[in-house]
């Protein structure tokens, strides 16, 4: 949906672009359009601090040096149809930065950083199994070796989130960790609840026994027990 709106306002532009002034392109707005939306939009690309923020733009972008080869697919696709067919697990970052960042018809990366930057990917990742904890999060993973970026996640593209902010609240990874922390209470606290059922359905048992017992004695005393009945 985003690349559609983003293609569709390009081609607004474009149209307006070939008007030679901005009267000519007020007065010739998109069909099915409303006049007061082309309006604004005709204005906004006449104002001089946005074509100062585009040109800004455009010469970054000139100097991005890590392209990709996933085209106009996004990194969230590439990751969904390069899943595993079988478990449906879908590709960690470690291993899609290398899908969308690699040549295989050239056999050579996009350029010399991608490949120092999957390097540290890979080396992260090892580390942190070596150690014997988990898999650190792609999330988590993304923020320790390419930095943080509000609201984006480097290496994985438009459509994901992040669940953490600058001002420092818990990341994916840190809450994945709590979670199987109290995962693994929750188990030992239903263990022990099953432990104490099973105690108390023994005594219970033993409860029932005494009780039946007791009748026993009382019944055999009751039998015993000369009658005060005034009759006898």
């Amino acid at each position: 949906m985003h690349d559609r709106y983003k293609s569709y306002r390009h081609d607004l532009r474009q149209r307006f672009r070939r008007f030679p002034t901005m009267e000519s392109a007020l007065a010739d707005p998109p069909e099915n359009m409303e006049k007061e939306t082309w309006k604004f939009l005709c204005e906004k690309w006449s104002d001089k601090d946005y074509k100062v923020r585009c040109g800004k733009n455009k010469l970054n972008r000139e100097k991005l040096k890590v392209l990709h080869t996933a085209g106009s697919k996004a990194f969230r696709k590439v990751q969904y149809d390069e899943r595993d067919r079988a478990t449906g697990e879908e590709l960690g970052l470690v291993e899609l930065y290398k899908k969308t960042h690699f040549s295989e018809k050239k056999e050579a990366w996009v350029h010399a950083d991608a490949e120092i930057r999957h390097y540290k990917l890979e080396k992260r990742q090892e580390k942190a199994i070596e150690e014997g904890s988990c898999p650190i999060s792609d999330e988590q993973l993304s923020i320790e070796v390419f930095g943080q970026k509000v609201g984006y996640i480097r290496g994985l593209g438009r459509g994901r989130k992040l669940t953490t902010t600058l001002s420092g609240k818990l990341t994916r990874a840190q809450l994945e960790r709590d979670n199987e922390a109290a995962t693994r209470e929750a188990e030992e606290q239903r263990r022990i609840n099953k432990e104490l059922v099973g105690r108390i359905q023994i005594l219970e048992s033993d409860r029932t026994e005494y009780n039946a017992k007791v009748d026993f004695l009382m019944q055999q005393i009751s039998r015993r027990v000369p009658s005060t009945d005034s009759s006898s």
